[in-house]
């Protein structure tokens, strides 16, 4: 029988019938689970291969900046010069032509949302389209002309938030009304270069915004946002302003990727004035801590590991049932010139788990990696 440290601190501190031998052996139980927990982890270091999709498969740009699979199977990633669309055989190219206003409205894709609708909505360097499959052309959407859009998501009532370089948007699919909140609005700073760089609408409803200039959590009732900005006098606070990713895991828990490292926000569901932060950041003295670099993006894969896309960091690994018991330890992949399997680039920008259970890795420079266990 395994006992969690739940149960064990119960027997320990409730129960006056328990010896002090019996304690020990309760102990020895406690640490025998989290070594096995973190040897499953590190186990699985042998395990994960990395193929290759680039250039020469007919990739559009070594740079991918986002990655999704749509409802009929399909791999879509977005990249610097085109968006891609991939059957698992071949990839199909759409990009910009300046005599056809129904193709892609710009070639540099940042993001790419499938709504609950099934609908695939693409935000460019120069604006958001929406992609018409029964026509195979892209609907250009107005209101957001030349807009560099980030980031997508989408709330319980099957409306549109999208983050831009300037602003914050809701976009009112029913009837087609647009709100916009200026960044100045939202920090109550004229911050320069400050735009939305991160959204996430969590289980709540919740509406998190990353920015430059910390996070932002909005208040529908009030129709006011909350900041959560780093205070060097308080180290319960952000650890860094310069948000590049937000995630909420399976057990409800908000995850904040920085410029310098990953926090978790561990009192995000009170929606608080003032938050309290767990930072992990690398520490060159403990190979077990986080790599260093900018987070760019988070997910959480089917064998319960929190997985880290790390700007010139590589690729890190998590295991958050061992961390629930205490075990705060990062396995790490990068490239290996010896090993024609490993991590190609250690630049890491997007992370996708499609539904045959793979994780897709977009990388800056050599394409898309896709991951398997043995």
């Amino acid at each position: 029988m395994i006992l969690n440290m739940r149960e064990i601190n119960i027997m320990k501190y409730s129960s006056p019938k328990i010896s002090y031998k019996q304690s020990q052996i309760l102990l020895l139980y406690a640490w025998l689970l989290i070594i096995l927990l973190w040897s499953i982890t590190t186990a699985q270091i042998k395990d994960m291969q990395f193929k290759h999709l680039t250039i020469d498969d007919g990739l559009s740009s070594s740079w991918v900046r986002c990655i999704i699979q749509d409802k009929y199977g399909f791999m879509w990633f977005g990249t610097e010069a085109g968006l891609n669309c991939y059957d698992g055989n071949s990839v199909h190219v759409y990009k910009n032509n300046l005599r056809d206003k129904c193709s892609i409205v710009n070639n540099y894709v940042m993001s790419i949302l499938e709504d609950s609708r099934g609908d695939l909505w693409i935000g460019t360097r120069q604006g958001l389209d929406l992609y018409d499959r029964k026509n195979n052309r892209f609907i250009r959407y107005p209101d957001l002309a030349q807009a560099t859009v980030t980031s997508i998501a989408e709330d319980k009532d099957k409306n549109l938030w999208v983050g831009t370089y300037f602003e914050l948007c809701y976009i009112n699919l029913r009837n087609d009304n647009i709100n916009f909140y200026s960044t100045d609005s939202i920090w109550g700073n004229n911050q320069h270069n400050s735009g939305v760089t991160a959204l996430l609408i969590d289980s709540r409803e919740n509406v998190w915004i990353g920015s430059s200039y910390g996070l932002h959590l909005y208040s529908k009732d009030e129709n006011s946002f909350v900041n959560y900005l780093h205070n060097e006098d308080d180290p319960n606070s952000l650890c860094n302003n310069t948000i590049r990713s937000i995630f909420e895991d399976k057990d409800g828990r908000l995850w904040i990727g920085t410029r310098q490292g990953l926090d978790l926000f561990t009192n995000a569901h009170e929606r608080p004035q003032k938050g309290i932060f767990i930072h992990h950041q690398n520490n060159i003295h403990d190979n077990k801590s986080i790599s260093q670099g900018t987070i760019m993006s988070l997910i959480q894969d089917d064998k319960h590991n929190l997985l880290i896309g790390i700007e010139n960091g590589g690729l890190d690994m998590l295991n958050l049932a061992a961390y629930k018991e205490g075990v705060n330890s990062f396995v790490h992949f990068k490239h290996d010139p010896d090993r024609n399997t490993s991590l190609s680039n250690n630049s890491i920008y997007s992370l996708f788990q499609d539904k045959q259970g793979n994780i897709w890795i977009g990388t800056f420079g050599n394409g898309i990696h896709s991951e398997s266990y043995k």
